[in-house]
């Protein structure tokens, strides 16, 4: 099977999404599956290249600065997806209106993995989450299906409206956890 995940960070880049894509994707193309990694290009990362059996694609990117993870635009996202010709493409991320819109006019079979809360955050980060969910929604209703990392995530989509028969659960249980204990993750452009 032919598999494109998306996310606009990557390795190097070192947060909770993309360490488990790094580890899904591992044992994916393990499994003998043709598995691609679809991410912004960050500095000092080359525009293409092959780990743990699958292949990377970086794409150029622009950076604003004001948050953590950075806000971030990439090119030829739609243009990219639809060269590769997937059987399925997985999308991860939902504060990347670049991404977001590309991939909500992505006419291919797609799935979206939910990892975190929807309005997450606390105060105005809270608030501003929200007002990005919503503006996702209409991308996330045309997915053909949304995996969830807890049932927490799930039980809350389904209270939002979104149909059961279309939400899954498969949990974090990623092979590098252990390995992560004792080390301080960074969410910094760069890992350090």
């Amino acid at each position: 099977m032919r598999i494109v995940d998306v996310n606009p960070f990557f390795h190097p880049f070192r947060g909770g999404i993309e360490m488990r894509m790094k580890d899904t994707n591992r044992i994916l193309a393990e499994r003998g599956h043709d598995v691609t990694v679809v991410t912004g290009r960050l500095p000092g990362t080359a525009e293409e290249e092959f780990m743990d059996g699958y292949r990377v694609i970086r794409l150029e990117s622009r950076f604003v600065n004001i948050y953590n993870p950075p806000y971030i635009s990439s090119k030829n996202v739609l243009e990219t997806l639809n060269d590769l010709d997937a059987d399925v493409v997985n999308y991860n991320y939902r504060w990347a209106p670049s991404y977001n819109k590309d991939l909500g006019a992505y006419e291919g079979k797609k799935v979206f993995t939910d990892h975190n809360t929807w309005g997450e955050g606390a105060g105005i980060q809270s608030m501003l989450s929200r007002i990005n969910d919503e503006m996702f929604r209409k991308h996330m209703e045309a997915f053909d299906h949304i995996i969830c990392v807890s049932e927490h995530l799930r039980r809350d989509l389904i209270q939002r409206g979104f149909p059961d028969a279309k939400i899954s659960t498969i949990p974090n249980c990623l092979n590098e956890l252990p390995e992560m204990r004792g080390r301080k993750i960074s969410y910094s452009l760069w890992g350090a």
